[in-house]
């Protein structure tokens, strides 16, 4: 089972606080997604984690509610 967090909605936050999250959440993608791709080029299968990884940062980006697009 996944672990539960309690996590703050977006329209509970401040709007720096939402900010700083939508920059930290775009951060991690733009991490992971580079990940994946070295991960592919190099022929590991570890970008099946990344997948993971990424599919999860949308989940919790949608919990939040605090992407921009």
């Amino acid at each position: 089972t996944m672990a539960k967090w309690n996590l703050e909605p977006a329209t509970l936050m401040d709007a720096s606080k939402t900010e700083a999250t939508q920059q930290i959440i775009k951060r991690l993608r733009r991490k992971l997604e580079i990940m994946r791709m070295d991960q592919k080029a190099s022929g590991s299968t570890r970008y099946h984690d990344t997948d993971e990884m990424l599919t999860l940062l949308d989940l919790l980006d949608r919990h939040l509610g605090v992407s921009n697009g």
